[in-house]
């Protein structure tokens, strides 16, 4: 075996050998042209910057947990998701908020305090070179809202200004529109009651301070409801309290090749109580309890309203635009 192996070794120094200088030459600039494009591909990606979860696909919890913001004002305080598309009236991409309608109806005034997040110099423990930025956007102009709800359900969606954003000098996480589950990847997906989601929020926003940095907690809770396709509000078996309101419900899902892609189920609207009610000689009154159950907005109800604030921004005169 030594020996075999010795001849194969000697035949293909020969054969290097005696290889045609020409050859050789060749193929040493073919590597270096190929070492040129894969240095001048990655000096393209570092320069060309690509904000976080603006992709379709190979998206994980992070980066939804990255798109949802705490939204508060005086009154109110809840979750806010960003989502990103391609803007339908104009050039360019739109950057609009998603959440619970009561959580801006209940604000008072024309502004409300979005709270970003951007990356910073200088890391310290906790906040994973994070820091808090809070930004006001206008909600309300002339008495007038700036946002749009669905005609039936507990949801508001609005954009985000261009003169809001012009004041942004730093990446704003979102998601890709696409990721909201459509009718269509609801059965594609083929989620059924049982499995596990990802509940993105706030809990208790006005109390609790969720991180140095402003990101807000992921926890888990599985769908319990059915049926889940066309039903208006699904219901998720977790605990979620005040300030959740507006919060994600994320869906993974990961096929054989180990690709996945993040699914927005649907939007937070509220809790499940239960009141029970006593009597006394003197007194009367009710205990509340939770049930540990989330009243969720369908997705396809997130895109049905997305469409009408764009058919709402489309018209003459438009606060929306």
């Amino acid at each position: 075996m030594i020996k075999t192996l010795f001849q194969t070794t000697s035949l293909l120094t020969l054969l290097i050998f005696f290889m045609p200088a020409s050859s050789v030459l060749s193929q040493v600039k073919e590597k270096k042209i190929l070492s040129e494009k894969i240095d001048h591909s990655i000096q393209n990606h570092s320069q060309h910057h690509i904000p976080l979860a603006s992709m379709n696909n190979q998206l994980n919890y992070t980066d939804a947990l990255r798109a949802c913001y705490r939204l508060s004002g005086p009154g109110s305080t809840g979750t806010a998701v960003l989502l990103r598309d391609k803007n339908r009236t104009g050039a360019g991409e739109k950057i609009i908020l998603v959440t619970s309608g009561h959580v801006l109806e209940r604000m008072t005034g024309h502004f409300a305090t979005l709270s970003l997040r951007k990356k910073k110099e200088k890391k310290k423990r906790g906040d994973e070179g994070w820091e808090r930025v809070n930004k006001k956007i206008r909600i309300r102009r002339i008495d007038k809202s700036l946002w749009v709800k669905h005609p039936e359900e507990d949801l508001i969606v609005m954009f985000l200004s261009d003169k809001f954003l012009d004041g942004i000098d730093f990446p704003i996480q979102t998601l890709p529109l696409s990721c909201v589950a459509t009718k269509k990847d609801w059965i594609e997906s083929a989620v059924e009651p049982g499995d596990l989601v990802r509940c993105i929020g706030y809990p208790h926003a006005a109390q609790v301070d969720t991180s140095p940095a402003g990101f807000p907690l992921l926890r888990v809770g599985s769908l319990a409801s059915y049926p889940l396709i066309d039903a208006p509000k699904v219901l998720v078996d977790y605990n979620c309290f005040e300030g959740d309101s507006g919060g994600a419900i994320v869906y993974k899902q990961t096929n054989k090749q180990g690709e996945s892609k993040i699914y927005l189920l649907g939007i937070v609207q509220g809790q499940h109580f239960i009141d029970e009610r006593y009597k006394l000689i003197y007194q009367s009154g009710f205990i509340r309890k939770r049930l540990g159950l989330s009243i969720t907005i369908n997705s396809q109800l997130v895109l049905e309203t997305i469409d009408k604030l764009y058919e709402t921004a489309g018209k003459k005169n438009s606060l929306f635009k």
